[in-house]
């Protein structure tokens, strides 16, 4: 019995050691957490390379956002003079028409009844212009009074008045006026493109009706594409013509493209407190952006030297920045650290740091920090 009772004693022991030995061993491995330990065959196979902070050329940043536009003459609204219901459209979005190509087709009775005014018009013109006429001879000739040639006069210049008019009526609709003297009345009306482009904002259909106020569509030329930026009050005394222009849209977010400054406006918006400026595209560039894009847009203005790292180096991890510095090594295996930094602009992927004091004259890991970091878990 006295066997046992010894037996269980030296078997709680052991099991207590084991315990205080586990939890020596995990405290251990917490202290060494913050230290990144890499073989130096591991770190000559993954290509890693380290480096110092360089010096390198920072331009001032203005950001500004905006969107791809073209030219007003390169827009063109398309409405109705007169309200009536649509009768033939066949344009879908995106079509390319060129200059004075049929788009749309209307009918109204309206239409008719202009026609109809001004053959009206166009009948009493002639009987008014003789009455003028005879008037005139009688007046010469003291067998009238002048009462009845000043109205003669009136009654004949209001015609002609209302005669062109109506003309000018019918020439916005398409409708010919010889046309329609000669007796060819019609109840619907073509309308054609303005200007050469593609089709867009189509907003109608077969049957329904329109009226002035209605944009059927528009028509939009892309030739002369370019940037149309709102840049902030405060920032525009640093916008210059000729500047150079990084922007990115959301479709390509990880893809810069180039333009450059070419005009500035001279007005500042009273609500919003910005200037529009507009930004020139190299032709090799402007036909892969549609109008109406959203950009965003750093304009380069002046230059600065700062001490910087390649974007790769710094480490994003929880909303904290950090680079990997070597703290030692031995015939075997590199020893990094982490160790905490304030980022600034990136530029041609080197960003520079707000804080480059605290690395000064320190081993970097320049390439491969983030690879190494996701092989080890981060922290």
């Amino acid at each position: 019995m006295k066997s046992i009772y010894i037996f269980i004693a030296l078997l709680t022991l052991s099991l207590v050691s084991c315990k205080e030995s586990a939890d020596q061993s995990e405290v251990e491995e917490v202290e060494q957490d913050d230290q990144i330990v890499i073989s130096k065959a591991q770190f000559q196979d993954s290509e890693l390379e380290t480096g110092n902070l360089r010096e390198s050329n920072f331009p001032e940043v203005v950001r500004s956002n905006g969107r791809i536009d073209v030219p007003p003459q390169n827009r063109a609204s398309i409405n109705a003079y007169m309200g009536g219901y649509i009768r033939d459209i066949e344009l879908l979005e995106g079509d390319k028409v060129s200059k004075g190509q049929f788009l749309v087709s209307l009918e109204s009775t309206e239409y008719v009844q202009l026609q109809q005014d001004y053959m009206d018009v166009a009948g009493q013109l002639d009987y008014l212009k003789a009455e003028f006429e005879r008037q005139q001879t009688m007046l010469e000739e003291n067998i009238t009074s002048r009462k009845n040639f000043l109205k003669a006069e009136s009654d004949y210049k209001r015609a002609q008045t209302a005669r062109n008019s109506l003309q000018s009526k019918l020439r916005m609709l398409n409708i010919d006026p010889v046309a329609v003297e000669a007796g060819k009345i019609r109840s619907v009306v073509n309308i054609y493109s303005p200007i050469s482009g593609n089709a867009s904002n189509i907003s109608v259909s077969r049957g329904s009706f329109v009226s002035p106020t209605d944009q059927i569509m528009e028509i939009i030329n892309s030739e002369h594409i370019h940037l149309e930026l709102l840049v902030f009050e405060k920032d525009v005394r640093k916008i210059k013509e000729g500047q150079k222009i990084l922007f990115n849209t959301p479709e390509a977010s990880n893809e810069s493209f180039e333009a450059e400054v070419v005009l500035v406006g001279k007005t500042i918006d009273q609500q919003k407190r910005n200037v529009r400026v507009h930004g020139h595209l190299p032709d090799s560039i402007a036909s892969e952006f549609t109008v109406g894009m959203f950009v965003e847009a750093r304009i380069l203005t002046s230059e600065a030297k700062k001490q910087g790292l390649p974007e790769e180096a710094v480490i994003e991890q929880d909303g904290e920045y950090f680079v990997l510095v070597l703290e030692k090594e031995d015939e075997e295996n590199y020893y990094f650290r982490k160790q905490s930094v304030s980022p600034g602009e990136t530029f041609e992927r080197v960003t520079s740091l707000e804080n480059p004091e605290s690395l000064e004259n320190e081993t970097i890991l320049l390439i491969g920090a983030f690879n190494l970091i996701g092989e080890v878990g981060g922290d």
